[in-house]
């Protein structure tokens, strides 16, 4: 190909070291976010602080450490919503009726584009807990882009891409993967620092509309297909 287009510089790096390929013909371009569905919504006033995963249910995610973290957080004011569908979801939901958790739901309703923003806006931040897999770990889940459309910090659970695009956004706290000190010390801060935890969320979102848009990756993208 004239040109190869991976979502992280991570992964432009893996390519050249094992395929020995000239890296002025790998062209990192990210996800792009549709900022119609993903908006920015003020955060409700609720009793609980609210820690939200939102998507695939899937062998790629760490939802083992979601409930050891709710249960470390049972007897406070934690609410944990795991959203979204997969093949995981029925051991998932059993595990979470073995444990007993009442601060711990998994919410696998459909909504409609429409209604997403309002959906997920209840969350007072977002937690994306990748597995400690090199490989896994090279790409950008798109869900950690629409996070920061909506204005909501992150912690990001990644000893790679996610978690380096985390810290360098400035949009979140990162935090190795499998380690629950870190994650239950992250969602303390967040919750006890209200202009930490908007400033992270601010930050997120300018970055999004800042290089992310639709309209921001086609220019990169046409950009590209002219020099063809």
């Amino acid at each position: 190909p004239k040109f190869i287009l991976p979502l992280t510089k991570e992964a432009k790096d893996h390519i050249v070291k094992s395929y020995k390929i000239d890296p002025e013909k790998i062209i990192v371009i990210e996800h792009g976010v549709d900022t119609d569905i993903f908006q920015f919504k003020e955060k409700e006033i609720h009793d609980n602080f609210i820690i939200m995963y939102s998507g695939a249910l899937v062998e790629s995610y760490d939802f083992e450490i979601i409930f050891e973290a709710a249960q470390k957080l049972r007897d406070k004011n934690f609410q944990f919503i795991i959203r979204g569908k997969g093949l995981l979801l029925e051991k998932l939901e059993k595990k979470k009726n073995e444990l007993n958790l009442e601060n711990l739901i998994i919410d696998s309703t459909f909504i409609e584009n429409e209604k997403l923003s309002s959906t997920l806006s209840i969350a007072d931040i977002f937690l994306v807990p990748m597995k400690d897999d090199y490989f896994l770990n090279l790409s950008l889940p798109t869900k950690i882009l629409e996070y920061q459309a909506l204005g909501r910090p992150i912690i990001c659970c990644s000893n790679g891409a996610p978690g380096n695009y985390i810290e360098d956004t400035n949009s979140g706290i990162k935090i190795p993967s499998n380690n629950l000190l870190e994650l239950v010390n992250a969602i303390q801060k967040l919750q006890s620092d209200d202009v930490f935890s908007k400033t992270l969320g601010k930050n997120g979102r300018n970055y999004v509309f800042e290089h992310l848009t639709f309209e921001k990756i086609g220019m990169k993208l046409t950009k590209l297909v002219e020099v063809l």
